[in-house]
C-alpha cells in the first residue's frame, strides 16, 4: 500500500482533531467538578458565617439578659450605686481572668 503525503498530512489532522476535541470534552468536565466544588465550598462556608453571625447575637442576648438578672439580684440588696460598682468588678476581674487564659494558651 501506498502512503502519500497527501494522506498522512490528513491522518495527521484527523488526528489532532479528535485529540482538540477529547480535550475540550476533559476540560469541561474538569471545570464542572471544580466549579461545583466551588459552589459547595462557598455555600459551607456562607452557612458556617451564618451560625457564627446568629451564635454571636444570642451570646451578646445572654450576657445582657444576666447582666440584668444580676443587676435586678443584687439592687434587692444594694443601692443602684453600690449594683453598678460590684458588676463593673465583677466583669473586670472575668475580663482579667479571660485575658489571662487566653495568653497563656498562645505562649
Amino acid at each position: 500500500m501506498k502512503v502519500t503525503l497527501s494522506d498522512f498530512i490528513i491522518s495527521f489532522f484527523d488526528l489532532l482533531e479528535a485529540e482538540i476535541r477529547a480535550f475540550k470534552n476533559g476540560s469541561e468536565e474538569f471545570l464542572d467538578k471544580e466549579y461545583k466544588n466551588f459552589q459547595n465550598a462557598v455555600f459551607k462556608s456562607s452557612v458556617s458565617i451564618l451560625g457564627i453571625v446568629i451564635s454571636g447575637i444570642l451570646f451578646l442576648i445572654a450576657v445582657f439578659m444576666l447582666t440584668g438578672g444580676l443587676f435586678l439580684f443584687l439592687h434587692k440588696f444594694f443601692t443602684v450605686m453600690a449594683t453598678c460598682f460590684i458588676l463593673s468588678i465583677i466583669f473586670f476581674v472575668f475580663g482579667i481572668c479571660l485575658l489571662w487564659v487566653l495568653k497563656r494558651n498562645n505562649e
